[in-house]
């Protein structure tokens, strides 16, 4: 399966595939965990910076960057990642070149969730939406959107059935977007200490 870079909603689109990249995507998401304003080292957060791409290596997995051409030049505005959702009683898949030390650091080896709490009955594939967002001074331009379809279109050609997510009740714009998105508030399908989480699910089956 062939991912390919690509304009969509005003900016340009790419798949994270260099050190440069990864760097580029290590700093969005540390803006991003500025922006929550909450401990997320129950998601081997720390960890998982240090050790990218970890568990969004291809092919389970990939960082999307969303790029805007300024006055200044190209600047990466935005991103988001997929990785597998960790399964109980499933080892991880396969993390990029059989690094062991990515898959320690990834977070994917944690004690994973119960398939039936978002699969809703069916059998398939389950990604994990992670990490999305957009820098303030490019907010308001569709990249959040347009980031996560295109990371739809990808899982969806990875071979996943169904994505999940989870978010804070408080990020209210989020939540409207998931639901234009096709998302549904599920249970919740691993443990978030922090109040006001919300799950979601979509599927992404024909």
């Amino acid at each position: 399966m062939a991912i390919k870079n690509g304009k969509q909603g005003g900016c340009t689109l790419r798949v994270a595939s260099s050190r440069e990249d990864f760097e580029s995507f290590r700093k969005i998401a540390l803006d991003f965990s500025r922006f929550l304003n909450v401990d997320l080292s129950f998601q081997n957060f720390e960890e998982e910076m240090a050790g990218l791409p970890g568990c969004y290596a291809s092919p389970n997995g990939a960082i999307l960057i969303a790029s805007v051409l300024t006055d200044s030049g190209p600047q990466d505005a935005g991103a988001v990642a997929v990785r597998p959702l960790p399964q109980k009683g499933k080892p991880p898949p396969q993390l990029h070149n059989g690094d062991a030390t990515a898959a320690e650091h990834s977070g994917i080896n944690n004690d994973g969730v119960e398939v039936a709490s978002v699969q809703e009955g069916s059998q398939g594939r389950i990604c994990e939406m992670k990490r999305l967002y957009v820098r303030p001074e490019f907010q308001g331009m569709g990249l959040g959107r347009a980031l996560c379809e295109e990371l739809i279109r990808i899982s969806s050609d990875m071979g996943y059935d169904c994505m999940v997510l989870d978010t804070l009740e408080r990020l209210e714009s989020a939540a409207r977007a998931y639901k234009k998105l096709g998302f549904k508030v599920i249970p919740p399908y691993y443990t978030n200490p922090h109040p006001g989480a919300v799950y979601w699910r979509k599927s992404l089956q024909n």
